[in-house]
């Protein structure tokens, strides 16, 4: 009888040790995943906002020009370009550390999969609708600018939901070609500490749709965040 109970519990503690390391193994695994998502995710957005930054010095350097003509400038108008060019400036700041000259089309899918992954890490489940086969039936600047949705709201969630909760995020493109995203998440009670992630702001967010023909709203009430956005179909493809 006593060698039966030794042998029951030298087993349950073996048991118990091989389910200790197993969670230590998945434990270390879902960090360094965690790291290797975050920073795919800081490099691709630095790229995206590169993108969106180069076209906006491009617009001012043609302006400039066609103000440099003789008789052309007016006080309002110099002034009115020099405000764009420190706007523009202002929206260097957060990517020049993690600048990446090697542009190319975004994916929404693989962003969605990318920022479930990330949620992941602080156990936060997100239930996603995506369009079917939606990119390619999008434009490169609306493929960009969802990108920047996804993740800018990702980035949000990360930072202000609990743990153990589901975010949603419905992706969807319309009969004419506009994509509309809708995310929304609970609130916990102070925000996380995720350290640095690369994140936009919602400010620079709204101006870069806005810029585009778009339009971004957001809203909370004391338990929940929503945000909508739509991107037309302008842009390059």
């Amino acid at each position: 009888y006593f060698r039966l109970k030794t042998t029951k519990a030298n087993t349950q503690a073996e048991h118990s040790r091989r389910q200790t390391e197993q969670a230590r193994r998945e434990a270390e695994l879902a960090r360094r995943e965690a790291r290797e998502t975050s920073s795919l995710i800081r490099k691709q957005l630095a790229v995206q906002l590169h993108d969106t930054i180069a076209k906006d010095l491009a617009h001012i350097a043609i302006k400039a020009q066609e103000l440099s003509q003789p008789g052309c400038a007016t006080p309002e108008e110099l002034a009115a370009l020099a405000n764009q060019a420190i706007a523009t400036s202002k929206r260097i700041k957060p990517t020049i550390m993690q600048l990446d000259t090697e542009s190319g089309r975004a994916n929404i899918t693989e962003t969605v999969s990318l920022v479930t992954k990330m949620l992941s890490t602080r156990n936060i489940a997100l239930q996603n609708d995506v369009s079917e086969n939606l990119d390619p039936q999008v434009t490169r600047q609306q493929a960009l600018l969802a990108c920047l949705v996804i993740r800018e709201a990702a980035t949000n969630i990360l930072k202000y939901a609990p743990t153990d909760t589901t975010a949603s995020l419905e992706v969807t493109r319309e009969p004419d070609g506009t994509i509309t995203i809708t995310t929304s998440n609970t609130i916990g009670d102070s925000p996380a500490n995720i350290g640095t992630t690369g994140g936009f702001g919602l400010a620079n967010l709204e101006r870069q749709i806005t810029t585009n023909g778009g339009e971004l709203e957001y809203s909370h009430t004391p338990a929940r965040w929503i945000l909508w956005a739509t991107i037309p179909t302008g842009g390059k493809e």
